[in-house]
């Protein structure tokens, strides 16, 4: 396959300690294995980026780092030109990532015992930190027609009604790539508000709308009150080893419990290296993002087009955003446990359906944010996989 972008230089990453591939050390070792799971990229860092790692690191001395004026003006222009919200200082609270934010958030807002709605299938960090924190897991599930989901709303209406304190909800949402619309996200606000339900809002992939335009759930009206916006750069720039997540909080009692409970749980501080890189990203890589995003949409469309030309068992559910594809296993007739097991033997391990919760099975998720002459290799693995008689 001939290689004509930058995203199309192949990386070894064995060796690293990069979670998603020491995980099948077993399966890496004589290089014909692709994971497609953890969701990180295979893809190259922005140049400006790297130049500004480089720098830091040239600089010699990596001390205990706060966010400073150049890092806020960076994080607030990137903010108000992508997604259209205005934040300050007072509203930003820096973590170590976005899921470490959740157990903070539902610690500092609420109690052992409160219900916390999830809508599965969704991001199996949600479910961990519930329960990990001793909330009960309330579950509104997606609706599904067979070909694209949607909101319960009567249910989440009836979760809310019964005493539910926070709504966790993932936009834009994984695993299933729907990229909410203004007119849900309002929806979905005006039930919790109505019924005092804070929404913790995973924003993580908010810059990986592919076939429509992300809406930052506070900038809608009457909203900022009772949402806490998760960002992250690990998604958008590839920099989850990095670190870092930015929070936003506008309501003033909701920060600053928050603000007290991150005291309690670690620092303030921000990674050296993070906030380094973070500044490059947020400054110099506007035009990184569309290019990504083009590659993005090209490789979905080859798994799209390769899996329906071949593998006429598999459903896809078309993406909206994300890097995730999810794809319906159901007719060919195996079980969670069988079809993972095929997909391993064949040397392309996915994520199975039933880690996301209720409505996953029968389902696995693919990372597709890889270099195209690996993601073809890997779809021609997964033809094997699947059509073993």
């Amino acid at each position: 396959m001939k290689r004509t972008s930058s995203f199309d230089v192949l990386t070894d990453r064995r060796n690293t300690g990069s979670c998603k591939w020491e995980a099948y050390a077993h399966l890496t070792k004589d290089g014909d294995c692709i994971p497609l799971t953890v969701a990180d990229m295979e893809l190259p860092i922005a140049e400006p980026i790297k130049a500004a790692l480089v720098a830091a690191a040239q600089h010699g001395i990596c001390g205990y780092t706060q966010v400073d004026e150049l890092y806020l003006n960076a994080l607030t222009g990137f903010m108000k030109r992508h997604h259209g919200l205005e934040i300050t200082e007072k509203n930003l609270i820096c973590t170590s990532g976005i899921v470490p934010a959740f157990g903070i958030v539902l610690r500092a807002l609420t109690q052992k015992g409160d219900g916390i709605i999830v809508q599965p299938p969704v991001y199996t960090p949600f479910f961990d930190a519930i329960r990990a924190n001793e909330r009960v897991i309330l579950e509104n599930p997606l609706l599904f027609d067979g070909k694209e989901y949607r909101m319960d709303y009567a249910g989440l209406e009836e979760l809310c009604k019964s005493g539910a304190k926070l709504l966790m909800l993932c936009s834009p949402h994984n695993p299933v790539g729907r990229v909410w619309t203004r007119e849900e996200l309002q929806m979905t606000g005006d039930i919790c508000k109505k019924y005092g339900v804070v929404i913790l809002c995973d924003e993580i992939h908010n810059d990986m709308a592919l076939e429509s335009t992300h809406t930052a759930l506070a900038t809608l009206p009457g909203m900022k009150d009772i949402v806490i916006t998760c960002t992250a750069m690990s998604k958008t720039f590839n920099l989850a080893g990095l670190m870092l997540s930015n929070i936003f909080i506008f309501n003033e009692d909701m920060y600053k419990k928050v603000d007290r409970q991150l005291g309690l749980d670690g620092s303030h501080c921000i990674p050296y290296f993070g906030r380094a890189a973070s500044i490059a990203a947020f400054s110099e890589c506007d035009g990184w993002i569309e290019e990504l995003k083009d590659y993005l949409r090209g490789n979905f469309e080859l798994c799209y087009n390769y899996i329906a030309e071949n593998m006429p068992n598999l459903e896809c559910i078309r993406a909206e955003g994300t890097y995730l594809l999810w794809v319906n296993c159901k007719k060919l007739g195996l079980s969670d446990k069988e079809l993972l097991k095929r997909f391993e033997e064949e040397k392309v391990p996915v994520n199975p359906g039933t880690m996301f919760g209720t409505g996953g099975s029968g389902f696995v998720r693919i990372n597709v944010a890889m270099p195209r002459e690996s993601l073809m290799i890997a779809l021609e693995k997964i033809k094997k996989a699947v059509n073993v008689k």
